[in-house]
C-alpha cells in the first residue's frame, strides 16, 4: 500500500520535534555545566582569598603582639634597672635590636619634667653619663624629654633631649599609657626623623609607648618614672610583615583609627599582579588600646585556580556538539518520511506512465480499426485477381 502524504508530513513534524528537544535539552545541559565551571573558579578564588586575609590578619596581629611584649619586658628591665645609665639601656635594648622588628627605627626612654625641673633632670641625666645632654623644653607645663635613645634601623641618630610634648600623636600615647597602666600605640604621624628627608621618602608612622613604674620596695613604689618609646615606620613594617602572608597576591591597606582624624592610612602593599581587583575583604582588630582596619583587594588571576577559560570552551565546544547532535536527530528520524515522500512520488509518476501507455493503446486500437476493409466481395476480388488464368 502506497504510504498517504499527509502521514510523511506527521513524521516530518516529528522529526523536526525531536531534533528541536535534542537542541533545548543540550543547550541547556551545555549552559549549565559551563555556569558551573565557571562559577567554580570564582568560588576557589573566593575561598582562597578569604584564607589569604585570615592568615594576612593573623600576621599583623602575631607582629604587633610580639611589639608589644617586647615593650613590656623592655619597661619592666628598665624599671629594676639600677642606676639607670645610657650603658644600662644600651644593653636592655639589644635584644630588640636583635630582634630586628620590622619598621622599627629607635627606642627611646622619655621623662616627665616640669618647668622648675628642667635643670634639675638635665643635671640628673648628665651625672649618669649623657655629659652632653641638653633638654630643650618647647612651652610651658609638663614636658616630655628624651633622655636615653638607641638606635634600631637605619643611620640617622637622633639627638637627645627633645621634648615630645609638642608632639601630638607621641604625646597623646604616652599621656594614654600613664592613664591605662599599659602599651598604647600612637595617632599615625611623620616621625622627627623622616621630615628630613625628601616627601617621597617619608613613611607614615606610629609608636608604642609603655609606661615604666618604680618597682615595689622602692621609695618610690608605683610612681611614674616615665616611659620606653618605641618608633616604626609604617611602609616598612607592613612591607617586612606580610610579605610572607601576602605572596604578591593581594594588595593590602593598613589604616589606623586617629584621634580626630578617624581613620588614616598608615601604609600600603601593591600586588605585581594588574587587572580589575575583583576580590575585595575588610578586616578589624585592635592593637594596644587602638583600632586598625585592614583593606585587601585582589585580582582572580592572582590567584592559583581563580582564573580559567574552562567555562568558555567547554559551553563553545557542547554548543557545538549539541547543534550537530540535533541535526542528526533531525536527518535519521525524517529518513522514513522521506523515503515514503520518495514512495509516493514514484507510484504518482508509476500511474502517469500507465495512464500515458492506456492511453497510446487506445490510440493504437482505434488506427488498427481505421485500417480494416469494410465488405467482404472487396476481398474475395481482390484474391481473384491474384490468382493466375488457366490454373
Amino acid at each position: 500500500m502506497t504510504p498517504s502524504p499527509t502521514r510523511g508530513i506527521r513524521r516530518t513534524w516529528i522529526a523536526s520535534a525531536l531534533a528541536i528537544l535534542v537542541l533545548l535539552t543540550g543547550v541547556e545541559a551545555t549552559l549549565a555545566a559551563g555556569f558551573a565551571l565557571q562559577n567554580g573558579p570564582r568560588d576557589v578564588a573566593s575561598q582562597a582569598m578569604d584564607r589569604r586575609s585570615e592568615l594576612v590578619a593573623e600576621a599583623v596581629s602575631t607582629e604587633t603582639r610580639r611589639y608589644t611584649d617586647s615593650m613590656r619586658a623592655l619597661a619592666a628591665a628598665v624599671a629594676v634597672a639600677s642606676p639607670l645609665d645610657p650603658q644600662r639601656f644600651a644593653a636592655l635594648t639589644d635584644p630588640i635590636r636583635e630582634m630586628q622588628l620590622a619598621g622599627a627605627t629607635v627606642v627611646t626612654y622619655v621623662v616627665p619634667a616640669s618647668d622648675a625641673d628642667v635643670e634639675g633632670v638635665q643635671r640628673e641625666w648628665r651625672q649618669r653619663g649623657q655629659s652632653g645632654l641638653t633638654l630643650r623644653p618647647k612651652g610651658h607645663g609638663e614636658h616630655l624629654f628624651s633622655v636615653l635613645t638607641q638606635i634600631l634601623g637605619g643611620d640617622q641618630k637622633p639627638v637627645p633631649g627633645g621634648d615630645a610634648s609638642q608632639a601630638p600623636a607621641p604625646s597623646e600615647a604616652l599621656a594614654e599609657s600613664r592613664r591605662s597602666g599599659d602599651i598604647t600605640v600612637s595617632d599615625t604621624y611623620q616621625l622627627l626623623l623622616d621630615r628630613r628627608l625628601p616627601g617621597s621618602q617619608r613613611q607614615n608612622s606610629f609608636a608604642l609607648a609603655a609606661p615604666v613604674f618604680a618597682p615595689a620596695g622602692s621609695p618610690d613604689a608605683g610612681h611614674l618614672r616615665g616611659w620606653v618609646l618605641l618608633a616604626l615606620r609604617g611602609g616598612d613594617f607592613l612591607g617586612k610583615t606580610l610579605d610572607h602572608a601576602a605572596q604578591g597576591m593581594v594588595d593590602v591597606t593598613l589604616r589606623a583609627q586617629n584621634s580626630k582624624d578617624g581613620l588614616v592610612v598608615v601604609a600600603k602593599l601593591t600586588s605585581a599582579f594588574h587587572g580589575k581587583r575583583e576580590l575585595h575583604r575588610e578586616l578589624d582588630f585592635s592593637v594596644a588600646q587602638r583600632h586598625w582596619h585592614l583593606d585587601l583587594d585582589s585580582t582572580a588571576a592572582a590567584i592559583p585556580g581563580g582564573s580559567t577559560d574552562l567555562g568558555g570552551t567547554v559551553t563553545t565546544g557542547g554548543l557545538a556538539l549539541t547543534a550537530m547532535l540535533a541535526i542528526l536527530v533531525f536527518v535519521l528520524s525524517s529518513g522514513r518520511a522521506r523515503a515514503d515522500a520518495q514512495l509516493v512520488a514514484a507510484a504518482a509518476e508509476i500511474r502517469i506512465l500507465r495512464a500515458d501507455l492506456d492511453a497510446a493503446d487506445a490510440e493504437l486500437d482505434s488506427a488498427t480499426a481505421r485500417a480494416a476493409p469494410d465488405h467482404p466481395s472487396a476481398e474475395r476480388g481482390a484474391t481473384a485477381i491474384a490468382t493466375p488464368r488457366g490454373g
